[in-house]
């Protein structure tokens, strides 16, 4: 039902592909999906929804060890590489979360 309210919102913005992609996820990385809001303007709806169910599993992974009292341990970069960036949650939703913009040449 969720799933299938989503597709008709976003009907303009997905492809054939993007659509199956959706429908063949389990059901939590659907949920994950969905809740990140509209497909509005993007270009390239497969990779939106593939790195929103990664996102939110990732961030959900990190809350759980956050929960646990756990730490991360994060990988050290090699002398030669450049650091990756570590961001927080609330970094993470506003990311997620933004208003497409259009970005000019």
């Amino acid at each position: 039902e969720e799933v299938e309210g989503f597709l008709t919102a976003n009907r303009r913005w997905m492809t054939p592909e993007a659509e199956e992609i959706l429908k063949l996820m389990n059901p939590l990385d659907q949920k994950r999906v969905v809740a990140a809001g509209t497909l509005s303007g993007c270009r390239d709806p497969v990779a939106v929804l593939q790195t929103r169910a990664k996102k939110a599993r990732e961030m959900e992974m990190e809350f759980e060890l956050a929960a646990s009292g756990k730490k991360q341990e994060s990988a050290k970069p090699a002398d030669d590489s450049m650091a990756v960036p570590v961001f927080s949650a609330e970094a993470a939703y506003a990311f997620v979360h933004a208003k497409p913009q259009e970005v000019r040449a």
